[in-house]
């Protein structure tokens, strides 16, 4: 662990919540894996430390055996940590996969029906990010060498030429849900060779092509429940149940909200004791998939999952194995940027409104404050790309570059300054449907921020 100021952990956990739009919680085992989590992300991810055995936990942090096995069951389906049986036993923190969390990415695309079109823009916006590695000419080389693949390698290609772990995970992630293409080739022309924008371009219009074929012979739908993880701890009744109810109730069900049962009601279907039925409920309120609702006649109320548990993954995923903040601030930056040119062809006459009138908000602003008070605004610009998936991959990096950040998260009179009049000139491109001219402001907003951040250390 670290010898930082012991207010900073609370302090960065409320900016993450933020940065990632995780609504506040207030039950004790929600709170108590919370807590463990952050001091794993606070330690830098100490892989292999034993928390001690459910006992010595329990009466540790003040909680009773129920509450604190229903703590674990939500460590291990996170894949965060792991109980070991035996004499030497005990809670052991655990690094995350990609394969578990690709996972947990393919369960939300299920329960949510992800826009297959999202998915597509969210991978172009990586090869935009690829792009913003390479120079020119480095770009136009590796294209060329890979004239005659098709769109899928392609992409791997930019991907692999860039040298940036971050994106070659996000890549994964993405590369699942992608539409399954024909074995088609493709070539690029040298005159979409001629700068980054170009290849884009060129990139949107071959990808718009064979998604539209793809979509004129599909009967299917766009993605289906997906198998259980293989992993010891998923064998418990409590994960058992949850995927069951995962898989066989319709993602439609789950964006109306209906009520699955209580747990009485629950245990007597599935033939678990309630302590399995309760345990599978935290699960469930941990990935924002149902809502527990106390009271006669009521109970397990499903809802639509928001990306804030996937961001907080990918987090602490990021953190685990090391990634690099400067690589991480590179595919930040540029995934921004690419979300301002989206927002700009897609923000409806409600959202350009809001846009413009949250003005007034940012005139209100005085500094010092808090950088979290600065993420409704992110947020609205954010929205209004309409790509909950590049949004995802937005909030899970800047949550991890969050915590790696050594500076108090306070924004001085300058930043907020500095943000305020870029701010408003990405929204004013934006509100005009400039694409170009929302990806500039983007990027000149967070160079000049980056500057001042770096110049004052209170960013």
């Amino acid at each position: 662990m670290t010898d930082r100021d012991p207010a900073k952990p609370d302090r960065l956990a409320a900016l993450v919540d933020s940065v990632v739009g995780r609504a506040p919680i207030n039950k004790r085992p929600l709170l108590l894996a919370d807590q463990l989590e952050e001091q794993f992300l606070q330690g830098g991810w100490p892989e292999g430390l034993s928390l001690g055995a459910e006992q010595a936990m329990a009466n540790r942090y003040g909680v009773g055996r129920d509450v604190l096995r229903e703590v674990v069951r939500l460590l291990e389906a996170r894949n965060h940590a792991r109980m070991r049986r035996g004499p030497n036993g005990g809670l052991e923190v655990v690094r995350p996969d990609l394969e578990d969390l690709t996972a947990r990415l393919a369960g939300y695309a299920y329960v949510s029906r992800l826009d297959r079109n999202q998915v597509v823009d969210a991978w172009i916006a990586l090869q935009a990010a690829a792009l913003r590695h390479l120079d020119a000419a480095s770009a136009a080389e590796c294209l060329r060498s890979l004239r005659g693949a098709t769109l899928r390698v392609l992409g791997d290609g930019l991907i692999s030429a860039a040298d940036s772990a971050l994106l070659t995970i996000l890549a994964r992630m993405v590369g699942d849900l992608l539409p399954p293409l024909r074995d088609e080739t493709v070539d690029i022309a040298d005159a979409a060779l001629a700068d980054s924008e170009s290849i884009l371009d060129w990139m949107r219009q071959e990808w718009a092509g064979a998604t539209a074929q793809v979509d004129a012979g599909r009967a299917e739908p766009d993605f289906v429940p997906p198998l259980a993880p293989h992993a010891s701890c998923f064998q418990h009744h409590a994960m058992l149940l949850v995927h069951k109810l995962m898989t066989t109730i319709s993602p439609d069900a789950w964006a109306r909200g209906e009520l699955i049962g209580n747990e009485f009601d629950l245990a007597d279907q599935f033939g678990v004791d309630k302590s399995v039925v309760r345990q599978a409920i935290r699960l469930m309120e941990d990935a924002e998939t149902a809502t527990a609702l106390p009271g006669r006649g009521r109970g397990l109320m499903t809802r639509l999952p928001s990306t804030a548990p996937l961001s907080r993954l990918l987090c602490a995923y990021l953190i685990a194995h090391r990634v690099e903040s400067a690589d991480g601030e590179r595919v930040f930056e540029a995934l921004r940027i690419e979300s301002a040119g989206l927002a700009s062809d897609r923000a409806s006459l409600e959202d350009r409104a809001t846009l413009l009138a949250m003005g007034d908000d940012l005139d209100q602003l005085c500094a010092p404050l808090p950088v979290a008070a600065l993420q409704a605004f992110e947020r609205l610009q954010q929205h209004a790309a309409y790509n909950r998936l590049l949004g995802l991959f937005i909030d899970g990096v800047k949550a991890f570059l969050t915590w790696r950040g050594e500076a108090w998260p306070l924004a001085s009179d300058l930043i907020v300054e500095t943000y305020r009049t870029h701010t408003k000139r990405v929204v004013a491109a934006i509100c005009a449907g400039d694409r170009m001219g929302a990806r500039g402001a983007e990027a000149a907003k967070l160079e000049a921020l980056r500057k001042t951040r770096d110049a004052q250390l209170t960013w």
